[in-house]
Protein backbone atom coordinates (compact mmCIF):
# COMPACT_ATOMS: atom_id res chain seq x y z
CA UNK A 1 0.00 0.00 0.00
CA UNK A 2 1.21 3.52 -1.12
CA UNK A 3 1.57 5.60 2.45
CA UNK A 4 1.28 8.86 0.51
CA UNK A 5 -2.25 7.38 -0.34
CA UNK A 6 -2.92 6.82 2.80
CA UNK A 7 -1.95 9.35 4.71
CA UNK A 8 -4.05 11.71 2.16
CA UNK A 9 -6.82 9.62 2.29
CA UNK A 10 -6.48 10.07 5.99
CA UNK A 11 -6.20 13.63 5.88
CA UNK A 12 -9.68 13.72 4.12
CA UNK A 13 -10.92 11.74 6.16
CA UNK A 14 -10.26 13.71 8.99
CA UNK A 15 -11.28 17.07 7.32
CA UNK A 16 -14.76 15.90 6.61
CA UNK A 17 -14.65 14.87 10.19
CA UNK A 18 -13.59 18.06 12.00
CA UNK A 19 -16.42 19.92 8.84
CA UNK A 20 -19.19 17.30 10.43
CA UNK A 21 -18.39 18.21 14.08
CA UNK A 22 -18.18 21.65 13.27
CA UNK A 23 -21.46 21.50 12.24
CA UNK A 24 -22.38 19.33 14.45
CA UNK A 25 -21.58 22.30 17.33
CA UNK A 26 -23.16 25.57 15.31
CA UNK A 27 -26.26 23.46 15.47
CA UNK A 28 -26.20 22.65 18.97
CA UNK A 29 -25.43 26.63 19.73
CA UNK A 30 -28.25 27.44 17.39
CA UNK A 31 -30.31 24.79 19.28
CA UNK A 32 -29.00 26.10 22.75
CA UNK A 33 -29.70 29.39 21.72
CA UNK A 34 -33.68 29.25 20.27
CA UNK A 35 -34.41 27.20 24.13
CA UNK A 36 -32.65 30.10 25.62
CA UNK A 37 -34.85 32.20 23.98
CA UNK A 38 -38.09 30.00 24.51
CA UNK A 39 -37.28 29.47 27.86
CA UNK A 40 -36.22 33.44 28.64
CA UNK A 41 -39.86 34.38 26.98
CA UNK A 42 -41.30 31.91 29.04
CA UNK A 43 -40.01 32.93 32.43
CA UNK A 44 -40.51 37.05 31.52
CA UNK A 45 -44.21 36.59 30.33
CA UNK A 46 -45.75 39.51 28.69
CA UNK A 47 -43.60 42.73 29.06
CA UNK A 48 -45.00 45.73 30.12
CA UNK A 49 -43.92 49.21 28.60
CA UNK A 50 -45.68 52.10 30.48
CA UNK A 51 -44.89 55.87 28.78
CA UNK A 52 -41.72 54.66 27.26
CA UNK A 53 -40.45 53.37 30.47
CA UNK A 54 -40.80 48.87 30.92
CA UNK A 55 -42.56 48.10 33.62
CA UNK A 56 -42.76 44.23 33.19
CA UNK A 57 -40.52 43.78 36.48
CA UNK A 58 -43.04 45.60 38.80
CA UNK A 59 -45.80 43.28 38.91
CA UNK A 60 -48.76 45.01 37.75
CA UNK A 61 -49.79 43.12 35.29
CA UNK A 62 -52.18 39.77 35.63
CA UNK A 63 -53.29 37.26 33.36
CA UNK A 64 -56.72 35.58 34.79
CA UNK A 65 -57.96 32.78 32.13
CA UNK A 66 -57.48 34.62 28.92
CA UNK A 67 -58.35 38.18 30.14
CA UNK A 68 -54.81 40.47 30.94
CA UNK A 69 -55.89 42.77 34.24
CA UNK A 70 -53.57 45.95 34.81
CA UNK A 71 -53.45 46.97 38.27
CA UNK A 72 -54.79 50.78 39.22
CA UNK A 73 -52.77 51.77 41.81
CA UNK A 74 -49.50 50.80 39.74
CA UNK A 75 -51.07 52.31 36.72
CA UNK A 76 -51.81 55.78 38.10
CA UNK A 77 -48.57 55.97 39.44
CA UNK A 78 -46.85 54.98 35.89
CA UNK A 79 -48.46 57.52 33.75
CA UNK A 80 -47.77 60.85 33.26
CA UNK A 81 -51.60 61.82 33.97
CA UNK A 82 -51.09 63.20 36.76
CA UNK A 83 -53.11 60.91 38.72
CA UNK A 84 -53.46 59.82 42.46
CA UNK A 85 -54.75 56.79 43.38
CA UNK A 86 -56.74 56.51 46.17
CA UNK A 87 -58.63 53.27 48.34
CA UNK A 88 -62.46 53.42 48.89
CA UNK A 89 -63.88 57.07 47.39
CA UNK A 90 -64.04 60.57 49.12
CA UNK A 91 -67.07 60.01 51.38
CA UNK A 92 -66.52 56.72 52.35
CA UNK A 93 -62.51 55.37 53.01
CA UNK A 94 -63.56 51.73 53.32
CA UNK A 95 -65.57 51.06 50.51
CA UNK A 96 -64.90 48.13 48.15
CA UNK A 97 -63.32 50.27 45.43
CA UNK A 98 -61.40 52.85 44.53
CA UNK A 99 -60.78 55.89 42.23
CA UNK A 100 -57.70 57.44 40.26
CA UNK A 101 -57.81 61.57 40.52
CA UNK A 102 -56.34 64.14 39.11
CA UNK A 103 -56.84 68.13 38.79
CA UNK A 104 -59.50 67.86 36.29
CA UNK A 105 -61.01 64.32 36.22
CA UNK A 106 -61.77 61.45 39.04
CA UNK A 107 -62.72 57.61 37.80
CA UNK A 108 -64.47 55.71 40.38
CA UNK A 109 -64.24 51.98 40.34
CA UNK A 110 -65.70 49.23 42.37
CA UNK A 111 -64.77 45.56 42.83
CA UNK A 112 -67.04 42.99 41.53
CA UNK A 113 -68.63 45.75 39.13
CA UNK A 114 -67.85 45.98 34.87
CA UNK A 115 -69.37 49.51 35.57
CA UNK A 116 -67.44 52.49 36.57
CA UNK A 117 -67.78 56.12 36.26
CA UNK A 118 -65.99 59.51 35.56
CA UNK A 119 -66.46 62.71 37.02
CA UNK A 120 -64.71 65.57 34.82
CA UNK A 121 -64.65 69.11 36.16
CA UNK A 122 -65.31 71.38 33.26
CA UNK A 123 -64.27 74.88 32.61
CA UNK A 124 -67.16 76.65 33.66
CA UNK A 125 -67.18 75.23 37.42
CA UNK A 126 -69.67 72.52 36.44
CA UNK A 127 -69.42 68.74 36.52
CA UNK A 128 -70.06 66.39 34.11
CA UNK A 129 -70.65 62.62 34.83
CA UNK A 130 -70.42 59.79 32.57
CA UNK A 131 -71.01 55.82 33.25
CA UNK A 132 -69.40 53.26 31.07
CA UNK A 133 -69.46 49.82 30.92
CA UNK A 134 -66.75 46.78 30.79
CA UNK A 135 -66.25 43.53 28.95
CA UNK A 136 -65.31 41.79 32.84
CA UNK A 137 -65.28 42.98 36.19
CA UNK A 138 -62.60 45.28 38.15
CA UNK A 139 -61.02 42.32 40.24
CA UNK A 140 -59.09 42.03 43.65
CA UNK A 141 -55.92 39.68 42.98
CA UNK A 142 -55.13 37.60 46.11
CA UNK A 143 -51.66 37.32 45.94
CA UNK A 144 -51.09 40.64 46.49
CA UNK A 145 -54.37 41.96 47.25
CA UNK A 146 -54.35 45.15 45.04
CA UNK A 147 -57.42 45.97 42.54
CA UNK A 148 -57.41 45.35 38.94
CA UNK A 149 -58.73 46.82 35.87
CA UNK A 150 -59.21 44.54 32.68
CA UNK A 151 -56.85 45.91 29.67
CA UNK A 152 -60.24 46.04 27.61
CA UNK A 153 -61.19 48.86 29.57
CA UNK A 154 -58.05 50.75 30.64
CA UNK A 155 -57.88 53.19 27.25
CA UNK A 156 -61.05 55.41 28.36
CA UNK A 157 -60.89 54.58 32.13
CA UNK A 158 -57.34 56.12 32.85
CA UNK A 159 -57.35 58.14 29.34
CA UNK A 160 -54.48 56.16 27.89
CA UNK A 161 -53.71 55.06 24.33
CA UNK A 162 -53.03 50.65 24.66
CA UNK A 163 -51.49 48.46 21.83
CA UNK A 164 -51.28 44.94 22.65
CA UNK A 165 -49.08 42.43 20.67
CA UNK A 166 -48.18 38.63 20.95
CA UNK A 167 -45.68 39.31 23.92
CA UNK A 168 -45.60 42.91 25.02
CA UNK A 169 -48.32 45.85 25.62
CA UNK A 170 -47.40 49.91 25.26
CA UNK A 171 -49.49 52.21 27.35
CA UNK A 172 -49.26 55.90 26.64
CA UNK A 173 -50.83 58.49 28.57
CA UNK A 174 -52.50 61.56 26.98
CA UNK A 175 -50.07 63.41 28.70
CA UNK A 176 -46.97 61.25 27.48
CA UNK A 177 -48.53 61.68 23.42
CA UNK A 178 -48.80 65.32 24.35
CA UNK A 179 -44.94 65.51 25.24
CA UNK A 180 -44.39 63.47 21.74
CA UNK A 181 -45.86 66.44 19.72
CA UNK A 182 -45.22 69.36 21.79
CA UNK A 183 -41.27 69.07 22.15
CA UNK A 184 -40.21 72.80 21.35
CA UNK A 185 -37.60 72.77 23.81
CA UNK A 186 -35.73 70.03 21.84
CA UNK A 187 -35.82 72.81 18.57
CA UNK A 188 -32.03 73.86 19.42
CA UNK A 189 -30.59 69.99 19.95
CA UNK A 190 -30.43 67.08 17.48
CA UNK A 191 -32.23 65.66 16.33
CA UNK A 192 -33.71 68.84 15.42
CA UNK A 193 -37.64 68.65 16.00
CA UNK A 194 -39.99 70.97 14.50
CA UNK A 195 -43.54 71.14 16.48
CA UNK A 196 -46.49 72.43 14.50
CA UNK A 197 -47.45 75.73 15.36
CA UNK A 198 -50.96 75.48 14.50
CA UNK A 199 -51.46 72.58 17.43
CA UNK A 200 -53.80 74.39 19.65
CA UNK A 201 -52.36 72.64 23.12
CA UNK A 202 -53.72 74.92 25.82
CA UNK A 203 -57.29 73.23 25.28
CA UNK A 204 -59.37 71.64 27.88
CA UNK A 205 -58.75 68.42 29.39
CA UNK A 206 -62.09 67.22 27.38
CA UNK A 207 -60.49 67.83 24.24
CA UNK A 208 -56.98 66.72 24.91
CA UNK A 209 -58.96 62.96 25.49
CA UNK A 210 -58.16 63.13 21.54
CA UNK A 211 -54.79 62.33 21.88
CA UNK A 212 -55.62 59.01 22.35
CA UNK A 213 -55.76 58.87 18.40
CA UNK A 214 -53.32 61.24 17.64
CA UNK A 215 -55.95 63.69 17.38
CA UNK A 216 -55.74 67.40 18.32
CA UNK A 217 -57.28 70.82 17.81
CA UNK A 218 -55.88 73.27 15.45
CA UNK A 219 -56.05 76.73 14.35
CA UNK A 220 -56.86 78.16 11.20
CA UNK A 221 -53.46 79.36 9.01
CA UNK A 222 -54.83 82.96 8.73
CA UNK A 223 -57.45 83.23 11.65
CA UNK A 224 -56.45 81.92 15.29
CA UNK A 225 -59.96 82.30 16.42
CA UNK A 226 -61.34 79.41 13.74
CA UNK A 227 -60.58 76.05 15.05
CA UNK A 228 -60.56 72.17 13.27
CA UNK A 229 -59.52 68.81 14.04
CA UNK A 230 -56.37 67.09 12.54
CA UNK A 231 -54.59 63.70 13.11
CA UNK A 232 -50.71 64.13 13.87
CA UNK A 233 -47.83 62.44 12.87
CA UNK A 234 -44.39 62.71 12.73
CA UNK A 235 -42.00 63.16 9.46
CA UNK A 236 -38.64 62.05 9.79
CA UNK A 237 -36.02 63.46 7.08
CA UNK A 238 -32.10 62.82 7.15
CA UNK A 239 -29.84 60.95 9.35
CA UNK A 240 -28.33 61.16 12.42
CA UNK A 241 -27.47 64.54 13.69
CA UNK A 242 -28.63 65.86 10.39
CA UNK A 243 -31.78 64.44 11.52
CA UNK A 244 -35.21 66.08 11.61
CA UNK A 245 -38.49 65.53 13.03
CA UNK A 246 -41.71 67.30 11.92
CA UNK A 247 -45.14 67.36 13.32
CA UNK A 248 -47.32 67.21 10.27
CA UNK A 249 -51.04 66.99 10.66
CA UNK A 250 -54.27 65.47 8.59
CA UNK A 251 -56.87 67.90 8.71
CA UNK A 252 -60.28 66.32 9.88
CA UNK A 253 -62.80 68.89 10.26
CA UNK A 254 -62.15 72.45 8.68
CA UNK A 255 -60.96 74.89 10.83
CA UNK A 256 -64.19 76.97 10.58
CA UNK A 257 -65.60 76.69 14.13
CA UNK A 258 -65.41 79.34 16.98
CA UNK A 259 -65.12 76.53 19.69
CA UNK A 260 -65.00 72.69 19.73
CA UNK A 261 -65.63 70.76 22.37
CA UNK A 262 -65.23 66.54 22.71
CA UNK A 263 -67.97 64.04 24.37
CA UNK A 264 -66.09 60.93 25.08
CA UNK A 265 -69.24 59.23 25.91
CA UNK A 266 -70.80 59.58 22.44
CA UNK A 267 -67.49 60.19 20.73
CA UNK A 268 -69.08 63.36 19.01
CA UNK A 269 -67.60 66.90 18.76
CA UNK A 270 -70.18 69.73 19.83
CA UNK A 271 -69.23 72.70 17.04
CA UNK A 272 -70.12 76.40 17.42
CA UNK A 273 -70.53 79.17 14.30
CA UNK A 274 -71.78 82.19 14.68
CA UNK A 275 -74.86 80.35 13.65
CA UNK A 276 -74.90 78.27 16.78
CA UNK A 277 -73.85 74.96 17.86
CA UNK A 278 -74.01 71.97 16.35
CA UNK A 279 -72.95 68.12 17.08
CA UNK A 280 -70.69 65.91 14.40
CA UNK A 281 -69.61 62.39 14.86
CA UNK A 282 -66.46 60.49 15.12
CA UNK A 283 -66.41 57.66 12.99
CA UNK A 284 -63.39 55.39 12.21
CA UNK A 285 -63.47 53.74 8.37
CA UNK A 286 -61.16 51.31 7.41
CA UNK A 287 -58.36 52.38 9.81
CA UNK A 288 -59.11 56.71 9.53
CA UNK A 289 -60.75 59.02 11.28
CA UNK A 290 -64.05 60.44 9.25
CA UNK A 291 -66.38 62.94 10.23
CA UNK A 292 -70.33 62.77 10.16
CA UNK A 293 -72.54 65.71 10.51
CA UNK A 294 -75.56 64.93 13.02
CA UNK A 295 -76.95 68.40 13.80
CA UNK A 296 -76.03 71.13 11.60
CA UNK A 297 -74.66 74.94 14.00
CA UNK A 298 -78.00 76.58 15.06
CA UNK A 299 -78.51 76.41 18.43
CA UNK A 300 -77.54 78.00 21.66
CA UNK A 301 -76.79 75.18 23.50
CA UNK A 302 -77.16 71.22 22.39
CA UNK A 303 -76.33 68.13 23.97
CA UNK A 304 -77.23 64.28 23.43
CA UNK A 305 -79.31 62.87 25.51
CA UNK A 306 -79.76 59.17 23.79
CA UNK A 307 -79.58 57.92 20.44
CA UNK A 308 -82.13 60.03 18.90
CA UNK A 309 -83.34 62.77 21.88
CA UNK A 310 -81.34 65.93 21.95
CA UNK A 311 -81.06 68.99 24.53
CA UNK A 312 -81.40 72.23 22.99
CA UNK A 313 -81.20 75.85 24.41
CA UNK A 314 -82.64 79.31 22.99
CA UNK A 315 -82.56 82.75 24.39
CA UNK A 316 -85.69 84.05 24.64
CA UNK A 317 -86.74 87.58 25.06
CA UNK A 318 -89.67 88.81 26.90
CA UNK A 319 -91.04 91.96 27.81
CA UNK A 320 -91.76 92.45 31.73
CA UNK A 321 -95.53 94.74 31.40
CA UNK A 322 -95.05 96.21 34.75
CA UNK A 323 -91.61 97.73 34.19
CA UNK A 324 -91.29 97.68 30.57
CA UNK A 325 -88.04 96.24 29.97
CA UNK A 326 -87.08 93.68 28.03
CA UNK A 327 -85.80 90.28 29.79
CA UNK A 328 -83.44 87.70 27.93
CA UNK A 329 -83.46 84.08 29.32
CA UNK A 330 -82.05 80.86 28.33
CA UNK A 331 -84.59 78.26 28.15
CA UNK A 332 -84.28 74.54 27.35
CA UNK A 333 -86.07 72.32 25.18
CA UNK A 334 -85.92 69.00 23.74
CA UNK A 335 -85.69 67.79 19.94
CA UNK A 336 -85.57 64.43 17.59
CA UNK A 337 -82.68 63.67 15.03
CA UNK A 338 -84.67 64.71 12.58
CA UNK A 339 -85.16 68.46 14.41
CA UNK A 340 -88.77 67.87 15.14
CA UNK A 341 -89.98 69.49 18.36
CA UNK A 342 -90.64 67.04 21.57
CA UNK A 343 -90.17 69.76 24.15
CA UNK A 344 -90.47 73.19 23.42
CA UNK A 345 -87.46 75.79 24.73
CA UNK A 346 -90.18 76.98 27.52
CA UNK A 347 -87.88 75.37 30.70
CA UNK A 348 -85.33 76.46 33.00
CA UNK A 349 -83.81 73.55 33.75
CA UNK A 350 -84.00 69.90 31.96
CA UNK A 351 -82.45 67.14 33.87
CA UNK A 352 -80.44 67.17 37.15
CA UNK A 353 -76.58 66.57 38.23
CA UNK A 354 -75.63 63.19 38.54
CA UNK A 355 -72.72 63.63 40.46
CA UNK A 356 -75.17 64.23 43.29
CA UNK A 357 -76.39 60.49 43.25
CA UNK A 358 -73.29 58.18 42.67
CA UNK A 359 -75.03 55.01 44.42
CA UNK A 360 -78.51 56.05 42.62
CA UNK A 361 -78.77 53.70 39.84
CA UNK A 362 -78.78 56.94 37.64
CA UNK A 363 -76.31 56.81 35.07
CA UNK A 364 -77.71 59.71 32.84
CA UNK A 365 -78.16 63.10 33.52
CA UNK A 366 -81.78 63.58 31.88
CA UNK A 367 -83.54 60.20 31.78
CA UNK A 368 -84.13 58.47 35.28
CA UNK A 369 -85.92 54.64 35.48
CA UNK A 370 -85.01 54.49 31.37
CA UNK A 371 -88.10 56.71 30.83
CA UNK A 372 -89.25 59.71 32.62
CA UNK A 373 -87.30 62.99 32.13
CA UNK A 374 -86.50 65.99 34.91
CA UNK A 375 -88.40 69.30 34.10
CA UNK A 376 -88.24 72.54 35.88
CA UNK A 377 -91.07 75.18 34.65
CA UNK A 378 -91.63 78.26 36.78
CA UNK A 379 -89.52 77.90 39.38
CA UNK A 380 -90.83 73.93 40.30
CA UNK A 381 -89.80 70.55 38.94
CA UNK A 382 -92.04 67.70 37.66
CA UNK A 383 -91.56 64.71 35.07
CA UNK A 384 -92.14 64.51 31.19
CA UNK A 385 -91.73 61.11 29.42
CA UNK A 386 -89.79 60.59 26.34
CA UNK A 387 -92.35 61.72 24.42
CA UNK A 388 -92.72 64.91 25.68
CA UNK A 389 -95.91 64.09 27.92
CA UNK A 390 -96.07 65.45 31.55
CA UNK A 391 -96.37 62.39 33.84
CA UNK A 392 -95.57 64.65 36.90
CA UNK A 393 -96.74 68.03 36.78
CA UNK A 394 -94.44 70.97 37.92
CA UNK A 395 -95.17 71.37 41.82
CA UNK A 396 -92.12 70.55 43.67
CA UNK A 397 -89.82 72.95 44.99
CA UNK A 398 -86.80 70.41 43.97
CA UNK A 399 -86.29 67.01 42.95
CA UNK A 400 -83.93 64.30 45.31
CA UNK A 401 -82.64 64.43 49.17
CA UNK A 402 -79.05 65.58 48.11
CA UNK A 403 -78.10 66.94 52.44
CA UNK A 404 -75.75 64.34 52.78
CA UNK A 405 -72.78 63.13 50.42
CA UNK A 406 -73.22 61.58 46.77
CA UNK A 407 -72.62 57.89 48.00
CA UNK A 408 -76.35 58.25 50.43
CA UNK A 409 -78.30 60.91 48.43
CA UNK A 410 -81.43 59.66 46.91
CA UNK A 411 -83.54 60.52 43.53
CA UNK A 412 -84.99 57.86 43.02
CA UNK A 413 -86.69 54.25 44.56
CA UNK A 414 -86.62 52.28 41.76
CA UNK A 415 -88.23 49.30 43.67
CA UNK A 416 -91.40 51.68 44.51
CA UNK A 417 -91.04 53.37 41.21
CA UNK A 418 -91.20 56.66 42.51
CA UNK A 419 -88.86 59.64 43.34
CA UNK A 420 -88.15 61.71 45.98
CA UNK A 421 -88.89 65.47 46.21
CA UNK A 422 -88.94 68.24 48.37
CA UNK A 423 -91.89 70.31 49.65
CA UNK A 424 -91.58 73.44 52.01
CA UNK A 425 -88.07 72.34 53.45
CA UNK A 426 -89.41 68.71 54.06
CA UNK A 427 -89.02 65.40 52.03
CA UNK A 428 -91.71 63.15 50.48
CA UNK A 429 -92.15 60.31 47.96
CA UNK A 430 -94.31 60.45 45.06
CA UNK A 431 -95.04 57.63 42.53
CA UNK A 432 -93.98 58.47 39.05
CA UNK A 433 -98.06 57.80 38.39
CA UNK A 434 -98.28 61.21 40.45
CA UNK A 435 -99.68 59.49 43.30
CA UNK A 436 -98.12 60.11 46.47
CA UNK A 437 -96.96 57.85 48.69
CA UNK A 438 -95.29 59.49 51.63
CA UNK A 439 -96.00 63.07 51.86
CA UNK A 440 -93.35 65.86 52.46
CA UNK A 441 -93.01 65.13 56.42
CA UNK A 442 -89.50 64.08 56.54
CA UNK A 443 -86.60 65.64 57.46
CA UNK A 444 -84.25 63.11 55.63
CA UNK A 445 -84.35 60.17 52.61
CA UNK A 446 -81.06 58.08 52.33
CA UNK A 447 -79.28 55.21 51.06
CA UNK A 448 -77.46 52.70 53.16
CA UNK A 449 -74.65 50.77 51.14
CA UNK A 450 -72.90 49.08 53.81
CA UNK A 451 -74.80 45.80 52.97
CA UNK A 452 -74.80 44.10 50.05
CA UNK A 453 -78.16 44.82 49.20
CA UNK A 454 -78.80 48.89 49.40
CA UNK A 455 -81.52 50.09 52.09
CA UNK A 456 -83.74 53.44 51.41
CA UNK A 457 -83.85 55.22 55.29
CA UNK A 458 -86.23 58.21 55.91
CA UNK A 459 -86.42 59.68 59.02
CA UNK A 460 -89.23 61.52 61.10
CA UNK A 461 -89.27 64.28 63.86
CA UNK A 462 -92.51 62.66 65.81
CA UNK A 463 -92.43 64.57 69.14
CA UNK A 464 -89.25 66.10 68.93
CA UNK A 465 -87.29 62.87 68.49
CA UNK A 466 -85.53 62.30 65.39
CA UNK A 467 -87.12 58.14 64.47
CA UNK A 468 -85.25 56.15 61.51
CA UNK A 469 -87.28 53.65 59.39
CA UNK A 470 -86.40 51.08 55.97
CA UNK A 471 -88.45 52.79 53.26
CA UNK A 472 -89.61 49.89 51.85
CA UNK A 473 -90.67 47.67 55.28
CA UNK A 474 -92.65 51.00 56.16
CA UNK A 475 -94.48 50.93 53.09
CA UNK A 476 -94.98 47.11 52.80
CA UNK A 477 -96.47 48.00 56.13
CA UNK A 478 -98.92 50.43 55.63
CA UNK A 479 -99.93 48.26 52.70
CA UNK A 480 -100.66 45.51 54.63
CA UNK A 481 -102.50 47.28 57.58
CA UNK A 482 -105.60 47.80 59.04
CA UNK A 483 -106.41 50.83 60.85
CA UNK A 484 -104.33 52.74 59.59
CA UNK A 485 -103.30 55.19 56.87
CA UNK A 486 -103.03 53.61 53.63
CA UNK A 487 -99.85 55.39 51.83
CA UNK A 488 -100.20 54.08 48.81
CA UNK A 489 -103.75 54.91 47.59
CA UNK A 490 -105.04 58.81 47.97
CA UNK A 491 -108.48 56.69 49.74
CA UNK A 492 -107.98 55.62 53.61
CA UNK A 493 -109.04 52.49 54.09
CA UNK A 494 -110.24 51.15 57.72
CA UNK A 495 -112.06 48.27 59.43
CA UNK A 496 -115.84 49.27 58.65
CA UNK A 497 -115.69 52.19 56.03
CA UNK A 498 -113.75 53.42 53.05
CA UNK A 499 -113.83 57.08 53.41
CA UNK A 500 -111.56 58.79 50.13
CA UNK A 501 -110.29 61.88 52.03
CA UNK A 502 -110.92 65.60 50.82
CA UNK A 503 -110.77 69.07 52.06
CA UNK A 504 -109.60 68.35 56.06
CA UNK A 505 -108.51 64.80 54.94
CA UNK A 506 -109.88 63.02 57.92
CA UNK A 507 -109.00 59.53 59.06
CA UNK A 508 -111.64 57.41 61.00
CA UNK A 509 -111.43 54.10 62.50
CA UNK A 510 -113.12 51.86 65.38
CA UNK A 511 -111.09 53.54 68.01
CA UNK A 512 -108.52 56.06 66.83
CA UNK A 513 -108.76 59.70 64.81
CA UNK A 514 -106.19 61.30 62.94
CA UNK A 515 -106.32 64.12 61.62
CA UNK A 516 -104.54 65.96 58.52
CA UNK A 517 -103.24 68.89 60.69
CA UNK A 518 -101.42 66.23 63.25
CA UNK A 519 -100.03 64.50 60.22
CA UNK A 520 -98.07 61.74 61.96
CA UNK A 521 -98.89 59.31 65.50
CA UNK A 522 -97.49 56.60 66.92
CA UNK A 523 -98.84 53.54 67.23
CA UNK A 524 -97.48 50.65 69.48
CA UNK A 525 -94.36 51.89 68.15
CA UNK A 526 -94.86 52.64 64.03
CA UNK A 527 -94.63 55.80 62.94
CA UNK A 528 -97.94 56.45 60.88
CA UNK A 529 -97.85 59.19 58.09
CA UNK A 530 -100.81 60.72 56.45
CA UNK A 531 -100.79 60.96 53.10
CA UNK A 532 -102.90 62.92 50.67
CA UNK A 533 -103.21 63.14 46.84
CA UNK A 534 -101.70 66.09 44.95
Amino acid sequence: MNLVDENVGGAKSNKKLFIACGIGIIVLILIIVILVGILSTMNKGMSLVIDNKNQSKKGYLWKDGDVYYIQIAGLAESTNNGYTYKAGNPDIPDYNGCYITNAAESTYFKVNSREYYKILKKDDGTQEVSYYTMDNPVKVRESDNKIYIPLSGVEIAANVNCIQTENKITIESIGYIESIYNKVEQKKSYPMFIPDSLIQWDVNYANKKLLRDRIVIVKDKEDDNLLGVSKVSISTTGKSKKQINTVVDTEILGARYKSIEYVEKDNQLIVEKEEGKGIVQLVEEDGEIKIKNVITPQFQEIKKINDNLYLIAEIITTEKPDSRSIVEEKKYGIIDSSLNIVLPTEYEQIGVNIALYTNNDITNEFIVMDKYIPVKKDGLWGFVDLKGNVVVKPIYDSLGCADTNPTSNVLIIPQLKAFVFKQNLRYGICGFDGKSIIQAKLSKISIDTSKEEKTYIMNATINNKQITYNVLDYVKKMNGTTNTTNTTNTTNKTNTSNKTNTTNNTTKTNTTKTTNTTNTTTKNNTVVITNTAR
